[in-house]
């Protein structure tokens, strides 16, 4: 509504230690006269998800990665100076000597909205092993990060709890949230522990390790390739995932909340046929935003492997294969890192390989 000549208006503001209160108000670049007042009560805060060693990264998501700008400011952010995030890899060499390994992230981002949507976004070329070679490799055989770039983590926060909560007090809180990695979208369930380190700094922790299968996302296959390249004996395909995220609700440049785009549908009326040559597989697009196409083939090992990242509105996709036996198939639309739901299997039973 307009406001009426030598009208008044309240507007609310927090001001952060250290700095003072301002003393002179512009509305729509006009200046006004006012004053200020001390809020009723403490000043809130609410809890994004992001999470950051003292190497990383907290700039805002664009599109690239996967998550795209609502307009809506976000209400928390997360403080990437104080953040750590890891989680642990085990191999066993040929001798039987086991190794365990601590990998992170250099860039994780994150933002909680004002309706307490909390979103953690990973860009995955940013995987910190130590090594540029296992990095590039776990990049191109594990995450396929060429056409999946991100990963996603979306859970709900409570924030009236949140905000209720006493400078220097604890809670613990459970997190029911879905984790969209690889292709694969599965809900992840925890007990947090809930740190109000001032009115103005949150930090979230698990109370134990969450651990990942890696065969829930269809990573074990790469997990495999790779056992075989470097001549291992194995490589846990089971990962227990541990971090703090500290959240700040000090969002000077109004950074706003992301957003990720909507997943495409799944396609539909998925078949597949035995040729001289391999597997016939065919499909129809009920989507209208997709990126491309996964198909994912699973052999005698158990495994699922993408044997094909299609374009945008294909409907088909010939499967060339040397060894006889029986094959399934399922295949998965996504946006950027978004996918649908996986199509039902279905099965191939190759006879014309050794």
């Amino acid at each position: 509504p307009n406001l009426a000549a030598n009208g008044t208006a309240s507007f609310g503001f927090l001001v952060n230690n250290p700095g003072a209160a301002p003393t002179a108000f512009t509305l729509n670049g006009a200046s006004c006269g006012g004053n200020t007042s001390q809020p009723s009560t403490s000043s809130s805060s609410s809890t994004p998800i992001t999470s950051t060693s003292s190497s990383r990264s907290s700039t805002p998501i664009t599109g690239s990665s996967s998550s795209v700008s609502n307009g809506v400011v976000a209400r928390w952010l997360v403080d990437a100076t104080n953040s750590t995030f890891h989680f642990v890899s085990v191999k066993k060499s040929a001798a039987g000597v086991e190794t365990p390994e601590n990998f992170t992230f250099n860039t994780l981002q994150g933002t909680v909205s004002p309706t307490g949507q909390a979103t953690l976004t990973i860009p995955l070329a940013s995987i910190n092993t130590a090594q540029t070679i296992r990095d590039g490799r776990l990049q191109d055989y594990v995450f396929e990060s060429a056409y999946l770039p991100s990963l996603h983590f979306t859970t709900q926060l409570d924030l009236t709890a949140i905000d209720a909560l006493a400078a220097g007090s604890t809670s613990v809180q459970s997190v029911t949230g879905n984790l969209i990695l690889h292709g694969v979208v599965k809900s992840i369930v925890f007990d947090a522990l809930v740190v109000k380190h001032s009115n103005g700094s949150v930090s979230f922790s698990p109370r134990k390790p969450i651990v990942i299968n890696s065969t829930d996302f269809d990573l074990n296959y790469g997990i495999e390739y790779l056992r075989n390249l470097m001549g291992l004996s194995t490589i846990g395909e089971k990962t227990p995932v541990y971090f703090k995220l500290f959240l700040t609700n000090s969002n000077p440049t109004n950074t706003a909340a992301i957003s990720l785009p909507t997943a495409p549908a799944a396609p539909l009326s998925v078949s597949g046929t035995a040729v001289s040559t391999g597997a016939n597989l065919n499909w129809a697009d009920a989507s209208a935003n997709e990126t491309g196409f996964l198909v994912r083939r699973k052999g005698a090992d158990g495994r699922w492997y993408t044997a094909k990242n299609n374009a945008a509105n294909t409907v088909s996709y010939l499967d060339l294969l040397t060894e006889s036996g029986t094959y399934d198939y399922k295949v998965i639309s996504y946006t950027d890192s978004i996918p649908s739901a996986g199509t039902t299997p279905v099965s191939v039973v190759f006879t014309g390989g050794t």
